[in-house]
């Protein structure tokens, strides 16, 4: 057998999973945020968006940002989810609520603890993970009585 041959054959079909992956991840994000956006609530004056699940940190981040830059309403993004038994959390802030007194990385910093993590990050955007994704409930009460907290 041609060794060549055999690896170039691999690398073409490796190139071609991940250009199918790639689309598959995108088209499941696409999905998620159409849903999020349905189920959304008005909360402490703010559109409040929670997702929760099994998702990668990355489709968690992207749909984050998409939030923050298709929207113009105040909102408040939260997601409390695992990737594998980790947990993760992950808090996108509009430019409103963060004027207001929030601060992504304070609310996901004081609720890592919850999941055996840390976490913080900017005023706008901050994520955190941790060892125990059970936490996750109780991190996601803590993060949304935060935002109760600071009702604008």
């Amino acid at each position: 057998p041609d060794v060549v041959k055999a690896l170039q054959k691999l690398l073409s079909e490796e190139s071609a999973l991940k250009s199918e992956l790639d689309t598959l991840q995108r088209a499941h994000a696409i999905r998620l945020k159409k849903e999020l956006l349905a189920s959304s609530i008005e909360r402490s004056g703010y559109r409040l968006f929670v997702l929760q699940g099994e998702e990668k940190a990355d489709i968690i981040k992207d749909i984050a940002f998409q939030l923050r830059g298709e929207l113009q309403e105040p909102f408040v993004f939260v997601a409390a989810t695992t990737e594998g038994a980790r947990g993760l959390l992950s808090v996108m802030l509009s430019e409103e609520a963060v004027t207001s007194g929030l601060h992504a990385g304070n609310l996901v910093k004081e609720a890592a603890r919850l999941i055996q993590g840390g976490g913080g990050g900017q005023p706008h955007f901050a994520t955190a993970g941790g060892k125990d994704g059970n936490g996750l409930p109780e991190a996601l009460e803590l993060i949304l009585s935060q935002v109760d907290a600071h009702a604008r």
